[in-house]
């Protein structure tokens, strides 16, 4: 087996631009607060020092939050930037992965390399795994199965390479589900290396067992083999995985959309970029990579298995962070496409700009969505602190709170965590609505409070009743949810901005 030998001193330049370009692409995220489901797992894991619990099992995860609160305390930024440091590293990972399977591409190898790498560093469409707190587990996984297939290069002693890839595929189970068909993807290596079959059977026998293992270690723990979200792995249609397909094949490619005929549309292109491959098939197979490209095509069809048994949302980035993984074998198709296949140096270098420019938007989009989640977490927080530290005794009630800013989360979960974490009195502070994202799509403008004789109407669903000065009830959808007191405060979120209701506000009946 040839080797590609890249000296020290380079190997160590393109690691550290790998972490820096990274952190460049991730900057305007790097002070980003917390969300949603991170109080919850803050509060278990760093408040009451709980890893391993009931109907879960994602530990390596919980002990890397656990480590950065030890180093930091409740920094966003420390916890931001492990994440990063993450990316960083698959980045570099991507790229030495692709020097090693690319090696018979000769002068394009490092081409090659670093064109899947800059990709796979841009890549829009698993930003989630980077940019949430608890998306961590996607990458983690993903860094330690890259890890598994550099130690099978790079290991000569075979015991201690079978030890080596079989250790990295167990710890990268217990950070995220999303590489559980490494195994499957790992023999397409051996196939394309021209692995003998009893060698083949050998690994197959290790890495099942392996994977045995953790699942025998994962109900141990946990009292579950699939987890929590374990109902939501299979479906009695076979209509509802067929959808799947879809669904992966396009958000692949193409950002979510909320209109299904853009999305339709979408879906449409892609058939016609697999029609045009099928159709230049016989071309393709008389490439000197025509073995490497059948073998990543491969991969990134095992690696999507997951992503089809789970669903993925077409309308938002939500769930995106299932699609890091599989997204290292497209950006490695990718490159080889554009190295291999576009012999024109004049349309090879703008299409390559093109995707890149196409990656970056999208990126960034995606990075202002969950900068102005947390924003609004951020701000329902401070309030509370302002209120706290000012010695103000009253209650406060939050309204219209967003449930999501595009797949951002905002506090689908964790409000009542989010006071036990900062040492809030949780009876106290009440977020009374949660607004889910089709009623935001409604309020493109700020609400203007609507008054009538003695009440006031808060879109979509809110309407406080006044029973005297000071005093009022906030109804729900009709529901009475709470009784307002003299002194107490309500805020709702509007637009962009924290607005308070002032008692004043209310039209006095006649």
């Amino acid at each position: 087996m040839s080797k590609l030998n890249i000296p020290y001193w380079r190997s160590l330049i393109v690691f550290l631009t790998c972490l820096a370009a990274s952190f460049l692409m991730y900057l305007p995220v790097i002070n980003r607060n917390f969300v949603s489901d991170d109080f919850k797992v803050l509060f278990r894991v760093c408040g009451e020092r709980i890893i391993f619990i009931k109907g879960f099992f994602r530990p390596l995860s919980d002990l890397s939050i656990l480590m950065n609160y030890m180093l930091g305390g409740l920094s966003p930024l420390v916890f931001n930037s492990f994440n990063i440091l993450i990316h960083g590293i698959n980045v570099y990972l991507v790229f030495r992965v692709s020097t090693l399977l690319g090696r018979s591409n000769g002068k394009n190898n490092l081409g090659f390399a670093f064109i899947s790498a800059a990709l796979f560093l841009c890549y829009p469409f698993h930003n989630e795994a980077v940019v949430w707190i608890l998306g961590r587990g996607a990458s983690m996984a993903c860094l330690f199965s890259l890890l598994a297939i550099l130690c099978y290069y790079s290991v000569k002693n075979e015991r201690r390479k079978m030890i080596l890839v079989c250790g990295f595929y167990f710890i990268s189970l217990a950070a995220f589900e999303s590489c559980i068909f490494f195994p499957v993807i790992f023999v397409q290596i051996l196939i394309f290396e021209k692995v003998n079959k009893s060698a083949i059977r050998k690994w197959i026998v290790f890495l099942t067992a392996t994977l045995f293992i953790h699942i025998a270690l994962r109900y141990f723990v946990s009292g579950s083999v699939m987890g929590s979200y374990g109902s939501d792995f299979f479906h009695p249609a076979l209509k509802m995985y067929s959808l799947n397909i879809i669904r992966v094949g396009t958000r692949l490619l193409f950002p979510p959309v909320g209109s299904v005929t853009i999305f339709i549309s979408l879906t449409l292109v892609l058939a016609g970029l697999i029609l045009l491959l099928f159709l230049k098939r016989q071309k393709i197979s008389q490439e000197q990579s025509a073995g490497l490209f059948r073998c990543l095509a491969k991969m990134l069809l095992v690696s999507c298995i997951v992503p089809v048994m789970t669903g993925l949302s077409t309308q938002t980035s939500e769930t995106d962070r299932i699609l890091y993984f599989p997204s290292v074998f497209l950006c490695m198709l990718l490159g080889l496409f554009i190295v291999t296949y576009l012999k024109n140096a004049a349309f090879k270098w703008p299409f390559l700009c093109l995707v890149l420019v196409y990656f970056i938007i999208f990126l960034e989009k995606n990075n202002l969505n969950w900068k102005k989640a947390s924003f609004i977490t951020y701000s329902i927080l401070n309030k509370i602190n302002e209120k706290k530290r000012s010695g103000d005794p009253g209650k406060i009630f939050f309204l219209n709170i967003p449930n999501e800013i595009e797949g951002a989360y905002v506090f689908r979960l964790g409000f009542p965590d989010a006071l036990k974490l900062y040492g809030f009195d949780s009876s106290r502070y009440f977020a009374v609505n949660f607004l889910p994202r089709q009623d935001l799509e409604k309020m493109k403008e700020e609400s203007s409070l609507v008054n009538s004789k003695g009440e006031i109407n808060l879109p979509p669903d809110i309407v406080l009743k006044q029973r005297g000065p000071g005093n009022f009830d906030i109804m729900d959808h009709g529901v009475l949810k709470y009784t307002v007191a003299p002194g107490e405060h309500i805020f709702y979120w509007n637009i962009n901005r924290l607005d308070e209701i002032q008692a004043g506000t209310f039209r006095s009946p006649d």
